[in-house]
């Protein structure tokens, strides 16, 4: 039996198991995921694994049936990984490579939801079918190199008044703005939404509903961002702020 833990147990490789392929004490992988763990990784019969069903739970796993087109493997352990915050990125529908890279760096961070959303000065107008599927997988890839136990929901693209509707929802609001002075209070919030304007930035009207509606400044230094690093660098900066270790403490070591 190899255990590819690797040294110090740390686990090198990890996997994507949906909900819906965990049974009461075994899990099942399709036919894309066992051919990658057997003909790319080589791994086989015996070996211990490590993956995440996407919903906060890692399962520590055991091959015992070895087959291209389905592995079953046996839970050895499970472990449940929660943070006490949640984080919503909404972001400005961005151009090709860029909102890959929104989605790609997110989701390492550890985000819960993203909304693509629909600005004054949006130049992309929806995502497609085709598009969105590009995008989820970029997110599956993401969770696992970043050993996530969270896979974000991609929410269907939104309209700015649609998400400022929803601005009440959430314990706190930042939206990216130069000249703004948020700092976190005592409180800790348990959801907070982050908000990024696309190629342009925000309107001023916009900017100013966002606040009345309860949105507070975010201020990212005297440097004017992309889009696609401003998404990242608030995130980051919040999270900082927060000391937020996303459940790291309960991973199976």
């Amino acid at each position: 039996m190899r255990n590819r833990l690797g040294s110090g147990n740390q686990v090198h490789e990890f996997f994507y198991i949906p909900p819906d392929r965990v049974g009461q004490d075994r899990v099942y992988f399709g036919p894309n995921e066992s051919r990658h763990i057997l003909r790319v990784l080589r791994h086989r019969k015996g070996d211990h694994i490590f993956a995440s069903d996407g919903r906060g739970t890692i399962y520590h796993l055991v091959i015992c049936r070895d087959d291209l087109n389905k592995i079953e493997a046996e839970i050895v352990e499970s472990t449940t990984v929660r943070s006490d915050i949640n984080f919503i990125l909404s972001v400005g529908l961005l151009k090709g490579k860029r909102m890959d890279y929104v989605i790609e760096k997110s989701t390492e961070l550890g985000v819960s939801n993203i909304i693509p959303m629909l600005t004054r000065r949006t130049v992309v107008k929806h995502l497609g079918g085709v598009r969105r599927i590009r995008l989820e997988r970029i997110a599956m890839a993401a969770m696992k190199q970043s050993r996530g136990a969270w896979l974000p929901e991609i929410s269907d693209v939104a309209h700015f008044d649609t998400v400022v509707d929803l601005l009440n929802c959430y314990d706190l609001v930042l939206i990216a703005h130069p000249g703004g002075d948020w700092r976190p209070g005592s409180e800790r919030p348990s959801s907070i939404m982050i908000m990024v304007g696309p190629e342009g930035g925000f309107t001023d009207h916009e900017i100013e509903e966002a606040i009345r509606r309860g949105a507070q400044p975010l201020d990212l230094g005297y440097r004017r961002l992309r889009s696609d690093t401003a998404a990242v660098v608030s995130l980051a900066r919040v999270m900082a702020f927060f000391d937020r270790k996303g459940g790291e403490e309960n991973w199976p070591a």
